[in-house]
């Protein structure tokens, strides 16, 4: 073929076929039919394959970004007196009331106060009744930065306990492992049977 012919001139066929006969990036193919190039068919193809490309991409980035991680690191607190009194119970005249409690992460050294009204728990301190029982649960601070990260729950004006995590990160899991309360391993150690990671504190 004369490489000055119009590549477009050269696939000239008289019934439909689909051929490769004009190169381009993306080996789009292109449909013939009574010697004309049928313009919109190939257009329609082109923005195709781009969406599909565009599609393929985003997804791909998307997933790498967003998706890829798993988080297991809620903490259940069964809040007891010394006498062994459920403090969550709302009928108990000193009953703790944790819609009332501030939870404050330590981030690079500063207290920052938690609270998102857009969670099902905004402040990450929930009352929380299953399997019968009535206790608190608490979403800690997760950081990869550090190693330990904190947080404090204040409960009033002079009462803050402080929460020390340690956290397992692979196959797209993060797993709260270890738990400090006030300088006490609480779990695995001390952990209440039949929950995921539950233990008691004494108020």
């Amino acid at each position: 073929m004369d490489s000055t012919q119009n590549p477009a001139k050269s696939c000239k066929t008289n019934i439909w076929r689909i051929t490769k006969c004009i190169p381009n990036p993306l080996n789009v193919i292109f449909v013939y039919k009574d010697n004309v190039l049928n313009d919109v068919i190939v257009s329609k193809l082109l923005k195709m394959v781009k969406y599909i490309v565009f599609l393929s991409v985003c997804l791909l980035f998307s997933c790498k970004k967003l998706c890829c991680e798993y988080y297991d690191t809620r903490i259940d607190l069964f809040i007891e007196d010394e006498s062994g009194n459920n403090l969550m119970d709302p009928f108990l005249e000193n009953h703790i009331d944790v819609s009332k409690a501030n939870i404050y992460y330590l981030i690079n050294g500063v207290t920052i106060k938690q609270y998102n009204s857009s969670l099902d728990c905004p402040s990450n301190l929930c009352d929380i009744y299953d399997q019968g029982k009535r206790f608190a649960a608490l979403y800690p601070y997760e950081t990869s930065e550090e190693k330990y990260p904190i947080t404090f729950i204040q409960w009033n004006e002079t009462d803050i306990d402080t929460v020390k995590c340690h956290y397992i990160r692979g196959d797209g899991v993060v797993n709260l492992d270890s738990v400090w309360y006030n300088g006490a391993l609480m779990f695995p150690d001390k952990a209440i049977a039949g929950f995921p990671r539950a233990f008691k504190i004494i108020k």
